[in-house]
């Protein structure tokens, strides 16, 4: 059966696209969309960003339906979440599926690799905006989530700063960070977690920190990235040179930083094919610059790839010069003659 196209055309790239296909329960779906457009992790500064299809159209449809239905205009798609009748009982557990195809993977291996732990798992609706956030800045894969919901109970994602009910299993460590670098530079081979990097001159400090990422100026932190990764989290440099985020139990993918601060300047980190941002590979170390860049370099410390950090720096700088330029000058009494 067909249905109709899903119009895509007006969403973002940190969307979530939930498709409700059980219509058994109004109720029940007042509570899901309820849970669904609350904060991640309970703070406003990361709000829900949900598109809602609420159509009997699409009543009973199947996921390969619902993967059929989804419009190819609009941002990059690598999850579709549908409430189906599971979700209206118990915790609501939303369906996650991923759009990834053979065709997207060059080789059978990668695709099999992505697909390990299956294309779809399901996932509390309170954490649907965690993976969403990680998916489009690239921190995390689907696979990601989908190795995470299979050692849950029940098999249910539920975020990675959830209260874990009693007995659960504790994940297995990766040996990998028996491997850390020291505290000038990341080798490869090399991981950096709960530890710092620091420039020669001594200024700039890159900090790992319960799964942050943060730079910090003389003590005073100047930039963050991504404060949605998960607590254990850190980085390790592969012996292909490729800088990678890994779980605590060793599952890695691509770190991509945030360039927020960089929008409409040139940028030196990778790009693919479709112009996103695309692994940094072929590096031979990552450091801290005296200028407070974070870069990715080869044998000779020329730089690669760069996290962009001392532009974001400067405009701090000039942001608060400016701030001190437009503020009031206090008025002084004039003295009695």
């Amino acid at each position: 059966m067909r249905r109709p196209v899903i119009d895509r055309t007006d969403h973002d790239d940190s969307d979530a696209l939930v498709v409700r296909v059980d219509y058994s329960d109004d109720d029940a779906w007042r509570t899901v969309v309820e849970l669904l457009n609350q904060p991640w992790n309970g703070d406003p500064e990361i709000p829900a960003s949900n598109r809602f299809v609420n159509n009997h159209a699409y009543a009973g449809a199947s996921p390969d339906e619902v993967l059929a239905a989804v419009g190819e205009e609009g941002p990059p798609l690598l999850a579709v979440f549908v409430a189906d009748e599971a979700t209206m009982r118990g915790e609501h557990p939303v369906l996650a599926i991923s759009t990834l195809t053979r065709e997207d993977c060059e080789h059978d291996e990668e695709f099999a690799e992505a697909m390990e732990f299956g294309r779809e798992f399901r996932l509390a609706p309170t954490a649907i905006t965690e993976m969403t956030c990680n998916l489009a800045l690239g921190n995390m894969g689907f696979e990601e989530f989908a190795a995470q919901a299979a050692e849950e109970p029940g098999r249910v994602f539920r975020g990675f700063t959830a209260d874990r009910p009693a007995g659960t299993v504790p994940r297995t460590p990766w040996d990998g960070w028996d491997r850390p670098c020291d505290r000038t530079r990341l080798r490869r081979g090399q991981t950096f977690r709960d530890a710092s990097l620091i420039s020669p001159n001594g200024r700039y400090e890159f900090v790992s920190s319960n799964g942050t990422f943060s730079l910090r100026e003389n003590g005073e932190a100047v930039w963050l990235d991504a404060p949605s990764h998960a607590a254990g989290m850190g980085l390790f440099l592969d012996p292909e040179g490729e800088l990678q985020l890994r779980t605590d139990r060793g599952h890695g993918y691509p770190m991509i930083p945030n360039f927020d601060h960089m929008r409409g300047k040139r940028v030196r980190w990778p790009r693919d094919a479709d112009g996103r941002r695309a692994p940094a590979r072929n590096a031979e170390a990552l450091l801290v610059r005296d200028n407070g860049d974070i870069d990715l370099v080869d044998n000779e410390d020329r730089t690669l790839w760069s996290f962009e950090t001392a532009q974001h720096v400067r405009l701090l700088r000039e942001l608060r010069a400016l701030s001190i330029k437009k503020a009031p000058v206090p008025s002084h009494p004039s003295r009695p003659e």
